[in-house]
């Protein structure tokens, strides 16, 4: 059989090849990112009756925790070595969920008071969700008066005549929170990266454009 000579200008070469402009380039994380659970930071004063009723309360989140549903933090977490102060500044400008546990001791303590007015700064700016817990008898209404407490009741856990019933209480309403208030907006913002992901960060060499090539002809039948 006789070569023919095919005229080589009839196929791309490598720097004919041009990838399609884009707006923007994709960056590393948009694909497969993974959202983190909302972070709930605990607030609780160092007290030994306090901490203990703070492990209690929490007990009661942890199929939540196990679920992947939410991270907790609180100040008996750090680590010897790491800067304390701004560790706890860390955490809590990461939570989207602050539970303030309020007794005597902590509306004395004047740590406990610089952190609560931090968090209550986040809540007027929306930048996160304050529940004050009453644990134990102390005046509260004035500082709170504007924000929803639990127990639901409103009585401090340690009155009540059978605790375990008190924690369900709190756990549940901090549940509804989660449910109504967290986890819609966590939503929202993964359906709008999962859009820019569609529409956006498509791969440069996905779109790149070819001269056509005049020998094809389409599928034989």
């Amino acid at each position: 059989m006789e070569r023919q000579n095919v005229d080589a200008s009839l196929f791309p070469q490598p720097d004919a090849i041009q990838p399609v402009s884009r707006t923007s380039s994709p960056s590393p994380q948009s694909f497969g990112s993974i959202r983190e659970p909302p972070e709930i930071f605990i607030m609780c004063s160092k007290a030994e009756q306090d901490v203990r009723l703070c492990s209690r309360l929490q007990q009661g989140f942890s199929h939540l925790r196990r679920a992947g549903m939410i991270t907790l933090w609180h100040e008996a977490m750090i680590v010897p070595g790491i800067e304390h102060q701004q560790e706890m500044e860390t955490h809590l400008e990461r939570a989207t969920l602050i539970l303030i546990l309020l007794s005597p001791d902590f509306l004395d303590s004047d740590t406990c008071y610089a952190m609560q007015q931090k968090a209550m700064e986040k809540q007027r700016k929306q930048e996160a969700s304050v529940i004050p817990i009453l644990l134990r008898p102390c005046d509260w209404e004035e500082t709170f008066k504007a924000v929803e407490v639990l127990p639901t009741n409103h009585e401090p856990i340690t009155l009540w005549t059978n605790p375990d019933q008190a924690f369900l209480d709190v756990v549940r309403g901090i549940r509804r929170v989660i449910d109504e208030v967290i986890a819609p907006s966590s939503s929202r913002s993964t359906v709008g990266e999962k859009a820019t992901v569609q529409e956006n960060d498509l791969p440069v060499f996905w779109s790149m454009q070819y001269r056509r090539n005049p020998f094809f002809t389409g599928r034989e039948h």
